[in-house]
């Protein structure tokens, strides 16, 4: 996370931490930061850090979201797989 005068530049969530891959989600950049490489600074740095105890770092992606598609491709991500997220409801007996 960074935060200057009180103000939320950059975080990212590790969703899960295991030996073989850290989940990152909720990553974000403040709107006025977008464009200035201070979001890519701290997702390269945080990964680098997460890769010396895991043995890779994966983010999960709207497969519409071309603009954090290519974002996370400045930053050295690479597409591996598409996959489909479904939601179940519960049933009322």
């Amino acid at each position: 996370m960074l935060v200057e005068n009180g103000r939320l530049i950059f975080k990212a969530d590790v969703q899960a931490d295991t030996p073989d891959v850290i989940y990152l989600e909720g990553v974000y950049v403040s709107p006025a930061e977008r464009g200035t490489g201070v979001g890519r600074r701290c997702l390269t740095q945080l990964s680098q850090n997460l890769m010396t105890r895991t043995k890779a770092v994966c983010v999960l992606v709207n497969e519409e979201n071309e603009r954090a598609h290519a974002f996370y491709r400045l930053c050295g991500y690479k597409l591996r797989g598409v996959y489909d997220t479904i939601f179940l409801a519960q049933q009322n007996n």
